[in-house]
């Protein structure tokens, strides 16, 4: 014969050890996403890294596209927010940065598609037409140190 009461009991503690032992839910995402590319990518060292004041996750070699910045073709050019660092098993998570540094190399600058801007007021005449092409600058991660 079962005991409900005990089985109860037994219940309420483990959902409040629960609680207590699980971590907060930013922590949690932030591990998660780290054993996801662990698994993804295993023994390949990344980080994740602010550019112009977005975060991008980069690894040694790879090309990416980032807002213009100012320099010419051929530039080397460090960036010192790493706010994370991982490599095999390893993580380091800066409050907010390390003391990190990813080097770049600039490949190119280029402009995004055309977006077009139609504005209208109905019944009234009023009718306006703009595109916007967005600056990029394609960088290539030389090290991260």
């Amino acid at each position: 014969m079962v005991n409900h009461q005990a089985l109860f009991f037994w219940a309420k503690i483990s959902f409040f050890l629960k609680r207590i032992l699980f971590l907060p839910a930013a922590e949690r995402q932030v591990r998660n996403f780290i054993n996801y590319s662990f698994f993804t990518h295993p023994g390949k060292m990344y980080a994740i890294v602010e550019i112009k004041g977005q975060q991008f996750k980069v690894s040694e070699g790879q090309e990416i596209f980032v807002h213009r910045l100012d320099a010419k073709e051929g530039d080397q050019v460090t960036f010192d927010k790493v706010l994370l660092l991982a490599k095999d098993d390893t993580y380091q998570v800066g409050q907010p940065t390390l003391e990190a540094k990813v080097n770049t190399t600039v490949l190119e600058h280029l402009k995004g598609d055309k977006v077009i801007v139609f504005k209208k007021k109905r019944r009234k005449g009023y009718r306006k037409k703009n595109g916007h092409r967005q600056s990029f600058t394609k960088i290539k991660i030389d090290s991260i140190a």
